[in-house]
């Protein structure tokens, strides 16, 4: 792979989003890209310069903003999310609710271009899911659900995809276990065309999959990451990182959301706490 391809991969971005920012068309990049220089010779070149400056900014904002707060197990989450785009694999992150697995795979969906963010609901069928990612596209179809799915594979490729993240796939456990395994094989179809795919959820999501009879997506798990609960230091610093103090009531704040949506908890804490105080707030949220 030359240099240029791999600035391009590494960048993230699409042709459509290289031709706006540089103000050049899509077939005169997509040439480029491929050592074609249709026009000027340097414009291999100029784009080199441009994907080499961008590729550096992206490792700063990938790192989250040094003002942002994050516990060991969320820089983990930014890890695997980072190795499973560059590595292009099928990965799996898995932990209870409030450690900051949606904050953190959010935030990696708005720093890199290309990736695509699709949180499940409570109650959906094989047909809802494809529905659901269509309708990202601001796509609405009816008939057949693999007529749907071949549709959905081809948005995903015209919008130059190059991740998908699929949020609170542990919804999917309350049905049956086929039901369960042919809408995760979803993502497994969509990675296997080539688009990495990372899957978050509740405990509840490993365990289905390690019940399973269905071996073969197991296998294909390229990263998994347990995410564990958040200790009481770390629900300490989050606490200050916050701007909360050092009120009698702080360490009983600490205590009741170690066992309750750890930092989502302290968040509700301190701000309803700003405006009826922390008693109070207490009171409201753990009463």
């Amino acid at each position: 792979m030359d240099k240029l391809q791999e600035l391009f991969q590494r960048s993230g971005l699409t042709v459509t989003a290289i031709s706006a920012q540089m103000g050049m068309s899509r077939p005169a990049i997509s040439a480029a890209l491929k050592g074609k220089y249709n026009g000027r010779k340097d414009m291999g070149s100029d784009i080199e310069i441009f994907l080499t400056r961008y590729v550096a900014e992206k490792g700063k904002a990938g790192q989250l903003s040094t003002t942002t707060y994050l516990t060991s197990h969320q820089k983990m989450v930014l890890a695997v999310l980072h190795y499973t785009m560059d590595d292009h694999e099928f990965s799996i992150i898995t932990g209870p609710s409030g450690v900051g697995k949606t904050y953190v795979c959010q935030h990696f969906t708005e720093t890199q271009p290309g990736v695509r963010y699709i949180k499940m609901v409570d109650g959906m069928s094989y047909g809802d899911v494809v529905d659901e990612m269509l309708e990202s596209f601001d796509i609405h179809m009816h008939g057949d659900v693999h007529r749907r799915f071949k549709r959905l594979l081809e948005c995903l490729d015209e919008n130059e995809i190059r991740m998908l993240i699929a949020d609170e796939v542990d919804l999917f456990t309350k049905g049956s276990a086929a039901s369960f395994l042919k809408k995760v094989s979803i993502f497994r179809e969509i990675y296997e065309t080539g688009i990495p795919v990372v899957m978050v959820g509740l405990p509840a999501l490993e365990k289905k999959l390690r019940e399973s009879e269905e071996k073969y997506i197991y296998s294909r798990i390229g990263y998994f990451r347990r995410i564990k609960s958040v200790d009481a230091g770390e629900l300490r610093d989050f606490w200050q990182h916050l701007g909360g103090g050092t009120e009698p009531e702080v360490p009983d704040v600490i205590r009741q959301a170690s066992q309750k949506a750890y930092l989502r908890t302290l968040q509700k804490v301190y701000a309803r706490s700003q405006i009826i105080g922390i008693r109070q707030a207490m009171g409201l949220i753990f009463e």
